[in-house]
């Protein structure tokens, strides 16, 4: 990777109270978007290549909207990624 959006990459997001799992892709500006989604825990992962990496535990309050970015090339190197 190299600090590039990356177009094409699959998004899934699965939990919250309903246990919820829905996927989508990322556009050319490499941004994605979950809409109506309850409040409570995610995990979100992100497949490049089917190559997955992932963020664990996102708090979701269904009134606010919300950024979570992914520094693919941190996650390859092992690094967690903040939000």
């Amino acid at each position: 990777m190299d600090g590039k959006s990356v177009n094409g990459a699959e998004v899934r997001i699965e939990g919250g109270g309903t246990g919820a799992a829905l996927s989508g892709k990322t556009d050319q500006k490499g941004r994605y978007v979950f809409k109506n989604l309850g409040d409570g825990h995610y995990r979100v992962t992100v497949l490049v290549n089917k190559a997955p990496t992932s963020l664990d535990d996102v708090a979701v309050r269904s009134t606010v909207p919300m950024r979570v970015e992914f520094n693919l090339k941190a996650i390859a190197a092992g690094k967690k990624p903040r939000l």
